[in-house]
């Protein structure tokens, strides 16, 4: 596994941070795994990586996978990462992840298919919009992923016309085993995008990429809506 994450130094000095990470399993039965190291943290934002090849702890043997709806348990971990500067706590950060391999490619026939941890999954679902209107509840959301489960969907599309939905959605994803096909929040009729909105679409890409690419539900991103 590897644990990409940024420090947010306050001071105009560059400090040493004691990074904790702690992996569990969520519901079921396996190893912890923990790692602690101590990376240096210049002033302002400066982002870490701790790679298995570097911290032979963070490698996880015989995990359990998570599968989508219909195919097995979607098995998560919570994953934790504690900082600490000269002894003293300086902030904490948890995500659930999934552990889970995906592939594609056309098919004899012209049509594509999906294999999640080597399986070829039989894509069922449709297209969705989230609220445009910034109404609904955690809840609404998790109400609506879970339905899409309970009817059997592997897979929903999320409009691109509407807004990038809140990360409780994808939680609900990971949880439930619905995979994601999200699309960029851009409409397909605008085909000539002036430079300034163009700077803005990226940007937007940059941090939406860094705020859900640790979840297992998400397996493709379209560059906008269709």
């Amino acid at each position: 596994v590897t644990v990409r994450g940024y420090l947010d130094n306050a001071t105009t000095n560059s400090l040493p941070v004691e990074l904790t990470t702690r992996i569990a399993p969520l519901g079921f039965a396996d190893r912890v795994i923990e790692c602690t190291t101590t990376v240096q943290a210049g002033p302002g934002k400066s982002e870490f990586i701790l790679k298995p090849a570097d911290y032979p702890a963070l490698k996880m043997e015989h995990p359990h996978l998570w599968w989508p709806v219909g195919y097995g348990k979607a098995n998560l971990y919570k994953l934790t990462v504690t900082a600490r500067v000269h002894g003293k706590p300086g902030g904490k950060a948890s995500s659930l992840m999934g552990v889970r391999s995906v592939e594609t490619s056309i098919n004899q026939y012209g049509g594509r298919e999906w294999r999640i941890n080597g399986r070829t999954i039989r894509i069922t679902g449709g297209a969705w919009v989230p609220d445009m209107l910034l109404s609904w509840s955690a809840q609404r959301y998790r109400d609506e992923i879970r339905l899409l489960a309970e009817g059997n969907h592997t897979l929903v599309r999320v409009n691109g016309c509407a807004i990038t939905p809140p990360d409780c959605c994808f939680d609900a994803g990971d949880h439930e085993g619905v995979l994601v096909w999200e699309d960029f929040p851009r409409t397909s009729s605008a085909s000539v995008m002036p430079r300034s909105d163009l700077d803005l679409l990226l940007s937007n890409t940059k941090d939406s990429l860094e705020r859900m690419r640790g979840h297992a539900s998400i397996i493709i991103w379209c560059g906008s809506n269709e």
